[in-house]
Protein backbone atom coordinates (compact mmCIF):
# COMPACT_ATOMS: atom_id res chain seq x y z
CA UNK A 1 0.00 0.00 0.00
CA UNK A 2 1.42 3.37 -1.01
CA UNK A 3 1.54 5.68 2.04
CA UNK A 4 0.61 9.33 1.54
CA UNK A 5 -0.57 12.20 3.72
CA UNK A 6 -4.14 11.09 2.91
CA UNK A 7 -3.62 7.43 3.86
CA UNK A 8 -4.86 7.68 7.43
CA UNK A 9 -7.95 9.64 6.39
CA UNK A 10 -9.00 7.34 3.57
CA UNK A 11 -8.40 4.22 5.71
CA UNK A 12 -10.46 5.70 8.50
CA UNK A 13 -13.23 6.58 6.06
CA UNK A 14 -13.30 3.02 4.64
CA UNK A 15 -13.37 1.49 8.13
CA UNK A 16 -16.30 3.68 9.11
CA UNK A 17 -18.22 3.18 5.84
CA UNK A 18 -17.57 -0.51 5.08
CA UNK A 19 -21.26 -1.48 5.26
CA UNK A 20 -22.29 1.63 3.31
CA UNK A 21 -19.91 0.60 0.51
CA UNK A 22 -21.44 -2.88 0.44
CA UNK A 23 -24.97 -1.49 0.17
CA UNK A 24 -24.06 1.21 -2.38
CA UNK A 25 -22.62 -1.50 -4.62
CA UNK A 26 -25.70 -3.71 -4.22
CA UNK A 27 -27.47 -2.43 -7.31
CA UNK A 28 -28.39 -5.07 -9.95
CA UNK A 29 -25.01 -4.77 -11.72
CA UNK A 30 -23.09 -5.06 -8.44
CA UNK A 31 -25.08 -8.05 -7.23
CA UNK A 32 -24.77 -9.84 -10.56
CA UNK A 33 -21.00 -9.25 -10.65
CA UNK A 34 -20.56 -10.54 -7.08
CA UNK A 35 -22.69 -13.63 -7.56
CA UNK A 36 -21.29 -14.65 -10.95
CA UNK A 37 -17.69 -14.17 -9.84
CA UNK A 38 -18.30 -16.13 -6.65
CA UNK A 39 -20.03 -18.90 -8.61
CA UNK A 40 -17.25 -19.24 -11.17
CA UNK A 41 -14.62 -19.26 -8.41
CA UNK A 42 -16.54 -21.83 -6.38
CA UNK A 43 -17.09 -24.25 -9.25
CA UNK A 44 -13.36 -24.39 -9.88
CA UNK A 45 -12.59 -25.12 -6.23
CA UNK A 46 -15.32 -27.56 -5.21
CA UNK A 47 -17.14 -28.72 -8.35
CA UNK A 48 -19.14 -31.36 -6.44
CA UNK A 49 -20.61 -28.76 -4.11
CA UNK A 50 -20.97 -25.70 -6.33
CA UNK A 51 -24.52 -24.63 -7.05
CA UNK A 52 -26.28 -21.35 -7.66
CA UNK A 53 -28.39 -21.61 -4.51
CA UNK A 54 -25.20 -21.59 -2.38
CA UNK A 55 -24.13 -18.31 -3.99
CA UNK A 56 -27.65 -16.88 -3.65
CA UNK A 57 -27.67 -17.66 0.07
CA UNK A 58 -24.20 -16.13 0.40
CA UNK A 59 -25.33 -12.92 -1.28
CA UNK A 60 -28.43 -12.71 0.90
CA UNK A 61 -26.32 -13.25 4.04
CA UNK A 62 -23.97 -10.45 2.95
CA UNK A 63 -26.87 -8.02 2.45
CA UNK A 64 -28.41 -8.93 5.81
CA UNK A 65 -25.13 -8.55 7.69
CA UNK A 66 -24.66 -5.08 6.18
CA UNK A 67 -28.30 -4.13 6.95
CA UNK A 68 -28.91 -3.19 3.32
CA UNK A 69 -32.48 -2.36 2.37
CA UNK A 70 -32.53 -5.01 -0.35
CA UNK A 71 -35.36 -7.49 -0.88
CA UNK A 72 -34.83 -11.17 -1.58
CA UNK A 73 -36.48 -10.69 -4.98
CA UNK A 74 -33.72 -8.22 -5.97
CA UNK A 75 -31.16 -11.03 -6.24
CA UNK A 76 -30.34 -12.02 -9.86
CA UNK A 77 -32.14 -15.15 -11.06
CA UNK A 78 -30.41 -18.45 -11.58
CA UNK A 79 -28.66 -18.50 -14.99
CA UNK A 80 -30.37 -21.78 -15.81
CA UNK A 81 -28.42 -23.76 -18.43
CA UNK A 82 -31.44 -25.99 -19.08
CA UNK A 83 -32.01 -29.60 -18.04
CA UNK A 84 -28.81 -31.47 -17.28
CA UNK A 85 -28.05 -35.08 -18.05
CA UNK A 86 -25.60 -36.54 -15.56
CA UNK A 87 -24.06 -39.91 -14.85
CA UNK A 88 -23.54 -38.77 -11.26
CA UNK A 89 -25.34 -36.07 -9.20
CA UNK A 90 -24.31 -34.26 -6.04
CA UNK A 91 -27.44 -35.18 -4.05
CA UNK A 92 -30.20 -36.95 -6.02
CA UNK A 93 -31.63 -37.10 -9.53
CA UNK A 94 -34.44 -38.67 -11.55
CA UNK A 95 -33.60 -41.51 -13.95
CA UNK A 96 -34.30 -41.00 -17.66
CA UNK A 97 -33.78 -42.93 -20.90
CA UNK A 98 -33.48 -41.86 -24.56
CA UNK A 99 -33.73 -44.27 -27.49
CA UNK A 100 -32.21 -43.49 -30.91
CA UNK A 101 -33.49 -45.04 -34.15
CA UNK A 102 -31.18 -45.40 -37.14
CA UNK A 103 -33.31 -43.13 -39.34
CA UNK A 104 -33.31 -40.13 -36.99
CA UNK A 105 -36.35 -40.16 -34.62
CA UNK A 106 -35.75 -40.51 -30.90
CA UNK A 107 -37.87 -41.37 -27.90
CA UNK A 108 -37.40 -40.01 -24.37
CA UNK A 109 -38.70 -42.20 -21.53
CA UNK A 110 -39.36 -40.84 -18.05
CA UNK A 111 -40.66 -42.92 -15.19
CA UNK A 112 -43.61 -42.14 -12.92
CA UNK A 113 -43.28 -42.23 -10.00
CA UNK A 114 -39.73 -41.01 -10.56
CA UNK A 115 -36.89 -43.46 -10.06
CA UNK A 116 -34.38 -41.61 -7.87
CA UNK A 117 -30.65 -42.34 -7.73
CA UNK A 118 -27.24 -40.80 -7.22
CA UNK A 119 -24.91 -42.48 -9.75
CA UNK A 120 -25.26 -44.69 -12.85
CA UNK A 121 -22.91 -47.67 -12.49
CA UNK A 122 -23.63 -49.79 -15.61
CA UNK A 123 -26.16 -50.24 -18.42
CA UNK A 124 -26.89 -53.17 -20.74
CA UNK A 125 -29.61 -54.78 -22.86
CA UNK A 126 -31.08 -58.24 -22.18
CA UNK A 127 -31.68 -60.83 -24.88
CA UNK A 128 -35.40 -59.97 -24.97
CA UNK A 129 -34.70 -56.28 -25.62
CA UNK A 130 -35.16 -55.08 -22.03
CA UNK A 131 -33.02 -52.03 -21.26
CA UNK A 132 -31.34 -52.27 -17.84
CA UNK A 133 -29.71 -49.53 -15.75
CA UNK A 134 -27.62 -50.42 -12.69
CA UNK A 135 -27.45 -47.40 -10.38
CA UNK A 136 -26.44 -46.33 -6.90
CA UNK A 137 -29.28 -45.27 -4.62
CA UNK A 138 -29.29 -42.45 -2.11
CA UNK A 139 -28.04 -44.72 0.70
CA UNK A 140 -25.20 -46.21 -1.38
CA UNK A 141 -27.04 -49.47 -2.15
CA UNK A 142 -27.00 -50.81 -5.74
CA UNK A 143 -30.27 -51.21 -7.70
CA UNK A 144 -31.26 -52.44 -11.17
CA UNK A 145 -34.08 -50.78 -13.09
CA UNK A 146 -35.56 -52.39 -16.20
CA UNK A 147 -37.52 -50.86 -19.07
CA UNK A 148 -39.20 -53.14 -21.62
CA UNK A 149 -40.45 -51.63 -24.90
CA UNK A 150 -43.66 -53.09 -26.34
CA UNK A 151 -43.03 -51.45 -29.73
CA UNK A 152 -40.54 -53.51 -31.78
CA UNK A 153 -39.07 -50.44 -33.55
CA UNK A 154 -37.69 -49.21 -30.20
CA UNK A 155 -35.90 -52.43 -29.23
CA UNK A 156 -32.20 -53.27 -29.62
CA UNK A 157 -31.20 -49.75 -30.65
CA UNK A 158 -28.65 -47.22 -29.33
CA UNK A 159 -29.74 -45.57 -26.12
CA UNK A 160 -28.58 -43.39 -23.21
CA UNK A 161 -29.45 -43.49 -19.52
CA UNK A 162 -29.01 -40.36 -17.39
CA UNK A 163 -29.92 -38.68 -14.11
CA UNK A 164 -31.59 -35.24 -14.09
CA UNK A 165 -30.48 -33.38 -10.92
CA UNK A 166 -33.17 -32.13 -8.57
CA UNK A 167 -33.39 -28.40 -7.84
CA UNK A 168 -30.28 -27.29 -5.94
CA UNK A 169 -28.15 -30.20 -7.22
CA UNK A 170 -25.82 -30.55 -10.20
CA UNK A 171 -23.66 -33.10 -11.98
CA UNK A 172 -20.65 -34.45 -10.08
CA UNK A 173 -18.27 -33.93 -12.98
CA UNK A 174 -19.19 -30.40 -14.08
CA UNK A 175 -21.06 -27.23 -13.16
CA UNK A 176 -23.04 -25.11 -15.66
CA UNK A 177 -21.06 -22.26 -17.12
CA UNK A 178 -22.23 -18.72 -16.44
CA UNK A 179 -20.83 -15.52 -17.92
CA UNK A 180 -18.19 -13.55 -16.05
CA UNK A 181 -19.51 -9.95 -16.19
CA UNK A 182 -17.45 -6.78 -16.26
CA UNK A 183 -16.71 -4.93 -13.05
CA UNK A 184 -19.55 -2.51 -12.12
CA UNK A 185 -19.14 1.27 -12.19
CA UNK A 186 -16.81 2.50 -9.40
CA UNK A 187 -18.41 4.05 -6.32
CA UNK A 188 -17.47 7.66 -5.47
CA UNK A 189 -15.66 7.89 -2.16
CA UNK A 190 -14.65 10.93 -0.09
CA UNK A 191 -12.93 14.06 -1.34
CA UNK A 192 -9.86 14.62 0.86
CA UNK A 193 -7.67 17.70 0.27
CA UNK A 194 -9.03 18.11 -3.27
CA UNK A 195 -8.39 14.43 -3.99
CA UNK A 196 -11.42 12.42 -5.13
CA UNK A 197 -11.16 8.78 -4.06
CA UNK A 198 -13.09 5.99 -5.81
CA UNK A 199 -13.86 2.38 -4.89
CA UNK A 200 -14.02 -0.28 -7.61
CA UNK A 201 -15.19 -3.85 -7.04
CA UNK A 202 -12.69 -6.32 -8.55
CA UNK A 203 -13.68 -9.79 -7.34
CA UNK A 204 -15.98 -11.80 -5.06
CA UNK A 205 -15.82 -15.12 -3.22
CA UNK A 206 -17.62 -17.15 -0.56
CA UNK A 207 -15.81 -17.32 2.80
CA UNK A 208 -15.87 -20.23 5.25
CA UNK A 209 -19.17 -19.01 6.72
CA UNK A 210 -20.90 -19.11 3.34
CA UNK A 211 -21.07 -15.31 3.02
CA UNK A 212 -20.09 -13.52 -0.20
CA UNK A 213 -17.14 -11.17 0.35
CA UNK A 214 -15.95 -8.63 -2.21
CA UNK A 215 -12.51 -7.37 -3.15
CA UNK A 216 -12.24 -3.61 -3.72
CA UNK A 217 -9.65 -1.37 -5.35
CA UNK A 218 -9.35 2.13 -3.82
CA UNK A 219 -7.68 4.81 -5.96
CA UNK A 220 -7.54 8.65 -6.28
CA UNK A 221 -8.32 10.73 -9.33
CA UNK A 222 -4.81 12.31 -9.47
CA UNK A 223 -1.40 10.60 -9.20
CA UNK A 224 -0.11 13.16 -6.71
CA UNK A 225 -2.83 12.16 -4.26
CA UNK A 226 -1.30 8.72 -3.71
CA UNK A 227 -1.35 5.19 -5.08
CA UNK A 228 -4.05 2.58 -5.26
CA UNK A 229 -4.59 -0.19 -2.71
CA UNK A 230 -6.99 -3.12 -2.32
CA UNK A 231 -8.87 -4.88 0.45
CA UNK A 232 -11.29 -7.75 1.08
CA UNK A 233 -14.38 -7.57 3.28
CA UNK A 234 -14.27 -9.77 6.41
CA UNK A 235 -16.24 -10.09 9.65
CA UNK A 236 -13.52 -8.10 11.41
CA UNK A 237 -13.61 -5.29 8.85
CA UNK A 238 -11.44 -4.54 5.78
CA UNK A 239 -8.44 -6.84 5.27
CA UNK A 240 -5.87 -4.77 3.37
CA UNK A 241 -3.43 -6.35 0.94
CA UNK A 242 0.29 -5.68 0.29
CA UNK A 243 -0.72 -5.00 -3.32
CA UNK A 244 -3.75 -5.52 -5.53
CA UNK A 245 -1.98 -8.44 -7.22
CA UNK A 246 -0.91 -10.05 -3.92
CA UNK A 247 -4.41 -10.16 -2.42
CA UNK A 248 -5.74 -13.71 -1.81
CA UNK A 249 -9.42 -14.30 -1.19
CA UNK A 250 -10.80 -15.02 2.31
CA UNK A 251 -10.19 -18.41 3.86
CA UNK A 252 -12.77 -20.96 2.72
CA UNK A 253 -12.89 -20.00 -0.96
CA UNK A 254 -9.60 -21.58 -2.03
CA UNK A 255 -8.50 -25.26 -2.44
CA UNK A 256 -8.44 -27.05 0.88
CA UNK A 257 -11.56 -25.30 2.16
CA UNK A 258 -13.72 -27.25 4.62
CA UNK A 259 -16.31 -29.68 3.25
CA UNK A 260 -19.76 -28.25 2.79
CA UNK A 261 -22.33 -28.85 5.51
CA UNK A 262 -25.18 -31.32 4.97
CA UNK A 263 -28.47 -30.03 3.66
CA UNK A 264 -31.22 -28.97 6.04
CA UNK A 265 -34.66 -29.47 4.51
CA UNK A 266 -36.83 -26.39 4.11
CA UNK A 267 -39.92 -25.76 6.20
CA UNK A 268 -42.49 -23.02 6.86
CA UNK A 269 -43.40 -21.43 10.18
CA UNK A 270 -46.85 -19.90 10.57
CA UNK A 271 -48.26 -17.20 12.85
CA UNK A 272 -52.01 -16.78 13.32
CA UNK A 273 -52.89 -13.40 14.93
CA UNK A 274 -56.51 -14.26 15.73
CA UNK A 275 -57.23 -11.04 17.64
CA UNK A 276 -56.70 -8.85 14.58
CA UNK A 277 -59.57 -7.03 12.86
CA UNK A 278 -60.24 -8.87 9.55
CA UNK A 279 -61.15 -5.56 7.84
CA UNK A 280 -57.67 -4.15 8.49
CA UNK A 281 -56.17 -7.11 6.64
CA UNK A 282 -58.63 -7.06 3.75
CA UNK A 283 -60.36 -10.23 4.96
CA UNK A 284 -63.97 -11.25 5.36
CA UNK A 285 -65.60 -11.35 8.83
CA UNK A 286 -64.66 -14.56 10.62
CA UNK A 287 -61.37 -14.95 8.70
CA UNK A 288 -58.00 -14.49 10.35
CA UNK A 289 -54.63 -13.44 8.91
CA UNK A 290 -52.04 -16.16 8.38
CA UNK A 291 -48.38 -15.09 8.31
CA UNK A 292 -45.97 -17.52 6.66
CA UNK A 293 -42.23 -17.53 7.35
CA UNK A 294 -40.76 -19.91 4.73
CA UNK A 295 -37.30 -21.42 5.22
CA UNK A 296 -35.71 -22.75 2.02
CA UNK A 297 -33.53 -25.85 1.87
CA UNK A 298 -29.94 -24.86 2.68
CA UNK A 299 -26.80 -26.27 4.23
CA UNK A 300 -27.05 -26.86 7.97
CA UNK A 301 -25.26 -23.66 9.06
CA UNK A 302 -27.30 -21.40 6.81
CA UNK A 303 -30.50 -23.29 7.57
CA UNK A 304 -30.07 -22.83 11.33
CA UNK A 305 -29.29 -19.14 10.86
CA UNK A 306 -32.45 -18.74 8.76
CA UNK A 307 -34.56 -20.41 11.42
CA UNK A 308 -33.18 -18.07 14.08
CA UNK A 309 -33.87 -15.07 11.84
CA UNK A 310 -37.42 -16.33 11.26
CA UNK A 311 -38.05 -16.73 15.00
CA UNK A 312 -36.86 -13.14 15.58
CA UNK A 313 -39.17 -11.89 12.84
CA UNK A 314 -42.09 -13.89 14.25
CA UNK A 315 -41.50 -12.35 17.70
CA UNK A 316 -41.61 -8.88 16.12
CA UNK A 317 -44.94 -9.67 14.46
CA UNK A 318 -46.26 -11.31 17.63
CA UNK A 319 -45.55 -8.15 19.64
CA UNK A 320 -47.00 -5.93 16.91
CA UNK A 321 -50.31 -7.77 16.62
CA UNK A 322 -53.13 -7.54 19.16
CA UNK A 323 -52.87 -10.00 22.04
CA UNK A 324 -55.67 -11.87 23.85
CA UNK A 325 -56.37 -10.40 27.30
CA UNK A 326 -58.07 -13.35 28.96
CA UNK A 327 -57.66 -17.09 29.22
CA UNK A 328 -60.37 -18.30 26.88
CA UNK A 329 -58.95 -21.74 26.15
CA UNK A 330 -61.74 -24.34 26.07
CA UNK A 331 -61.91 -27.17 28.59
CA UNK A 332 -60.76 -30.36 26.90
CA UNK A 333 -63.30 -33.17 27.01
CA UNK A 334 -63.65 -36.72 25.79
CA UNK A 335 -61.66 -39.91 25.36
CA UNK A 336 -58.85 -40.25 22.85
CA UNK A 337 -59.34 -41.98 19.50
CA UNK A 338 -56.25 -42.84 17.44
CA UNK A 339 -56.64 -43.82 13.78
CA UNK A 340 -53.51 -45.10 11.99
CA UNK A 341 -53.49 -44.81 8.19
CA UNK A 342 -51.18 -46.41 5.62
CA UNK A 343 -50.80 -45.40 1.96
CA UNK A 344 -51.73 -47.67 -0.94
CA UNK A 345 -48.38 -47.02 -2.65
CA UNK A 346 -44.75 -46.93 -1.56
CA UNK A 347 -43.30 -43.51 -0.75
CA UNK A 348 -41.15 -42.02 -3.56
CA UNK A 349 -38.54 -41.22 -0.89
CA UNK A 350 -38.05 -44.76 0.41
CA UNK A 351 -39.13 -48.38 0.25
CA UNK A 352 -41.98 -48.17 2.77
CA UNK A 353 -45.53 -46.92 2.58
CA UNK A 354 -46.54 -43.61 4.09
CA UNK A 355 -47.96 -43.72 7.59
CA UNK A 356 -50.22 -41.09 9.15
CA UNK A 357 -51.62 -41.08 12.70
CA UNK A 358 -54.78 -39.07 13.32
CA UNK A 359 -55.82 -38.38 16.93
CA UNK A 360 -58.79 -36.60 18.51
CA UNK A 361 -61.03 -36.61 21.60
CA UNK A 362 -64.62 -37.85 21.49
CA UNK A 363 -67.57 -37.39 23.84
CA UNK A 364 -69.86 -39.73 21.88
CA UNK A 365 -69.43 -42.64 24.31
CA UNK A 366 -69.23 -44.96 21.29
CA UNK A 367 -67.45 -48.28 21.91
CA UNK A 368 -64.50 -49.55 19.94
CA UNK A 369 -66.62 -51.55 17.50
CA UNK A 370 -68.64 -48.45 16.70
CA UNK A 371 -65.47 -46.38 16.19
CA UNK A 372 -64.10 -49.08 13.86
CA UNK A 373 -67.35 -49.11 11.86
CA UNK A 374 -67.13 -45.32 11.54
CA UNK A 375 -63.55 -45.35 10.17
CA UNK A 376 -62.73 -48.73 8.58
CA UNK A 377 -63.79 -47.85 5.01
CA UNK A 378 -62.67 -44.21 5.10
CA UNK A 379 -59.94 -43.00 2.70
CA UNK A 380 -58.40 -39.61 2.02
CA UNK A 381 -55.72 -38.00 -0.14
CA UNK A 382 -52.56 -36.98 1.73
CA UNK A 383 -50.50 -34.01 0.53
CA UNK A 384 -48.62 -30.80 1.39
CA UNK A 385 -51.47 -28.82 3.03
CA UNK A 386 -51.85 -28.80 6.82
CA UNK A 387 -55.42 -28.34 8.01
CA UNK A 388 -55.91 -27.70 11.72
CA UNK A 389 -58.96 -27.23 13.89
CA UNK A 390 -58.30 -25.33 17.13
CA UNK A 391 -60.28 -23.75 19.95
CA UNK A 392 -62.83 -26.51 20.55
CA UNK A 393 -63.25 -29.00 23.38
CA UNK A 394 -61.55 -31.82 21.49
CA UNK A 395 -58.17 -30.02 21.36
CA UNK A 396 -56.06 -29.23 18.31
CA UNK A 397 -56.68 -31.60 15.40
CA UNK A 398 -54.21 -31.73 12.49
CA UNK A 399 -54.15 -33.56 9.16
CA UNK A 400 -51.81 -33.39 6.11
CA UNK A 401 -53.97 -33.46 3.00
CA UNK A 402 -53.88 -32.76 -0.73
CA UNK A 403 -56.09 -29.66 -0.39
CA UNK A 404 -57.68 -27.58 2.35
CA UNK A 405 -61.12 -29.01 1.47
CA UNK A 406 -59.78 -32.57 1.70
CA UNK A 407 -58.29 -31.88 5.12
CA UNK A 408 -61.55 -30.38 6.35
CA UNK A 409 -63.39 -33.47 5.07
CA UNK A 410 -61.19 -35.72 7.23
CA UNK A 411 -61.73 -33.57 10.33
CA UNK A 412 -65.48 -33.30 9.73
CA UNK A 413 -65.65 -37.10 9.48
CA UNK A 414 -63.98 -37.34 12.90
CA UNK A 415 -66.37 -34.70 14.23
CA UNK A 416 -69.32 -36.86 13.18
CA UNK A 417 -68.19 -39.44 15.74
CA UNK A 418 -66.73 -37.05 18.32
CA UNK A 419 -69.85 -34.95 18.89
CA UNK A 420 -68.25 -31.67 17.76
CA UNK A 421 -69.40 -29.20 15.10
CA UNK A 422 -66.11 -27.85 13.67
CA UNK A 423 -67.89 -25.16 11.67
CA UNK A 424 -69.59 -23.71 14.76
CA UNK A 425 -67.07 -24.43 17.55
CA UNK A 426 -63.43 -23.38 17.24
CA UNK A 427 -61.78 -22.28 14.01
CA UNK A 428 -59.88 -23.62 11.00
CA UNK A 429 -56.20 -22.97 10.26
CA UNK A 430 -54.59 -23.75 6.90
CA UNK A 431 -50.83 -24.07 6.41
CA UNK A 432 -48.24 -26.13 4.58
CA UNK A 433 -44.57 -26.85 3.96
CA UNK A 434 -41.97 -26.23 1.22
CA UNK A 435 -40.46 -29.66 1.85
CA UNK A 436 -41.51 -32.36 -0.60
CA UNK A 437 -40.79 -34.99 2.07
CA UNK A 438 -43.29 -33.45 4.48
CA UNK A 439 -46.01 -33.14 1.86
CA UNK A 440 -45.90 -36.52 0.09
CA UNK A 441 -49.13 -37.31 -1.76
CA UNK A 442 -50.94 -40.62 -1.66
CA UNK A 443 -54.22 -42.42 -0.98
CA UNK A 444 -54.46 -43.21 2.74
CA UNK A 445 -56.69 -45.87 4.29
CA UNK A 446 -56.94 -47.46 7.75
CA UNK A 447 -53.91 -49.69 8.44
CA UNK A 448 -54.82 -53.38 8.73
CA UNK A 449 -51.32 -54.84 8.96
CA UNK A 450 -51.28 -57.98 11.12
CA UNK A 451 -54.98 -58.61 10.69
CA UNK A 452 -56.09 -55.76 12.97
CA UNK A 453 -57.68 -52.42 12.37
CA UNK A 454 -55.12 -49.96 13.71
CA UNK A 455 -57.84 -48.04 15.52
CA UNK A 456 -57.70 -47.54 19.26
CA UNK A 457 -60.11 -46.13 21.80
CA UNK A 458 -59.73 -45.76 25.55
CA UNK A 459 -62.45 -46.45 28.14
CA UNK A 460 -60.60 -44.13 30.53
CA UNK A 461 -57.31 -42.36 31.10
CA UNK A 462 -55.87 -45.29 33.08
CA UNK A 463 -56.91 -48.09 30.73
CA UNK A 464 -54.92 -49.58 27.84
CA UNK A 465 -56.14 -48.78 24.32
CA UNK A 466 -58.40 -51.39 22.74
CA UNK A 467 -58.01 -52.83 19.24
CA UNK A 468 -60.11 -55.22 17.20
CA UNK A 469 -59.43 -57.69 14.41
CA UNK A 470 -60.43 -57.04 10.81
CA UNK A 471 -63.40 -58.81 9.33
CA UNK A 472 -61.55 -59.75 6.16
CA UNK A 473 -58.12 -60.32 4.58
CA UNK A 474 -55.44 -57.61 5.10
Amino acid sequence: MALTKNTDQILQWIGTNTKTIICNSADPAGLMFRMYRAFNRLKNVTPTGAAWWVVEEGAWAMLRLAFCGTEREDLPPNPDPGPQRCQCVTTRGALGLQLYTYDGPTKIVTFSPEVIGKKILNTYTKNDGTYVCVYEGLTGATFEFEHYEDDLQWRFIPHDWWLTPEEGATCCDHVPEVPDPDSPTPIPGPNIDDCQWNIEMLDAALDAQGVIRSKYRVYPDKPECGGEFCYWETDAGPRYCPSCEDCPAPFGSEPGAPCEAPQLTGISYWLYPTCEDPKEWGLEPGEYPELEFPIQTANAWEGLAKRIDAVAEMIDWHLTCRQPTCNCAPTLEGEFRTISFRSDDVSPYGKSRLRKRFRYRSVSGLGLDGVVDHWKDFTFQAGPVTVKHVGASWGTITVWASTADEGKRVIRHAAGEAGVDPDQDGRWQIGGSNSARLGVSGTMRVDTKGGYYWITARDGSDHRPLVTKTDGPT
